[in-house]
């Protein structure tokens, strides 16, 4: 492995040539003094984080012009949302190191598929690989494989039912940060948030000590922090049944919804 340090644009910059199974992958490395997503969970009332419908460029700055500093991407899937396919890790590099690059202080969550609904594409990504552009991973629990789950990074888990307390128990030993409760079936997406679904969230809220976030599969308007922020919820994850895909859209619905949990 060679390791070769200098100065680029006031931050260090590493590349590494890295031997994988006799296959060189050349990474770069952007080294920050970005906290950890767990940090703020603890310092911060509420966090939203941004989650584009694809990794386009426009898209993804769009979230981020809004006032967003957590992103997380997606690979291998058709997303639920757009209906559009993401590739495999090495089809979306090249989109992927572009923002990296160009915004060193987000905070980056992948992923990297799911194993549902997308068995043959789904892929465990190289550790160093992925720690090089990614600060988290999320994943459906259905989808942690074990060598995600063994990972010595930040974790978020997904769960697509409300879970009972042994099993949330059992997942508390696994020290993810957070649990992103995409609990609602995809004939509701997009709906207003109903007494269901409140019951629901503040059930899985009062089972855990870990902390939730909550997905916006249902129409979540910057109007409904306040009641989410009330039930106990950490923060929720904003995907585009919320912000619409017009991207001039996408900034000022991002932006409302900063400026809410701004004033918590």
């Amino acid at each position: 492995m060679k390791i070769l340090n200098y100065l680029h644009m006031g931050r260090k910059k590493i590349d590494i040539d890295v031997e994988i199974l006799q296959k060189k992958t050349d990474i770069s490395v952007f080294s920050s003094n970005k906290p950890k997503i767990s940090d703020l969970i603890r310092k911060r009332k509420f966090l939203i984080i941004g989650s584009p419908a694809t990794n386009d460029y426009e898209v993804v700055k769009a979230f981020i012009d809004g006032g967003i500093d957590i992103v997380k991407l997606h690979l291998n899937m058709v997303h639920p949302v757009s209906k559009k396919k993401i590739g495999s890790f090495d089809e979306q590099k090249d989109k992927i190191l572009s923002l990296v690059n160009e915004y060193p202080n987000i905070l980056w969550g992948l992923v990297a598929g799911n194993i549902l609904t997308n068995p043959k594409d789904f892929e465990e990504i190289d550790f160093l690989e992925l720690s090089a552009y990614f600060d988290f991973i999320d994943l459906f629990y259905s989808s942690y494989t074990l060598h995600y789950l063994s990972m010595k990074i930040d974790k978020m888990v997904a769960i697509d039912r409300l879970l009972s307390e042994s099993e949330l128990r059992f997942l508390g030993k696994y020290k993810f940060f957070s649990i992103e409760a995409a609990i609602v079936p995809k004939n509701f997406y997009g709906l207003p948030l109903t007494l269901e679904d409140i019951i629901n969230y503040r059930t899985l809220i009062e089972l855990t000590d870990i902390p939730v976030f909550i997905p916006t599969q249902k129409l979540i308007k910057p109007s409904d922090i306040d009641f989410l922020y009330s039930i106990g919820a950490k923060g929720i994850v904003l995907g585009q049944v919320a912000t619409s895909f017009n991207i001039e859209t996408i900034k000022k619905t991002v932006n409302t919804f900063m400026k809410k949990i701004n004033k918590l």
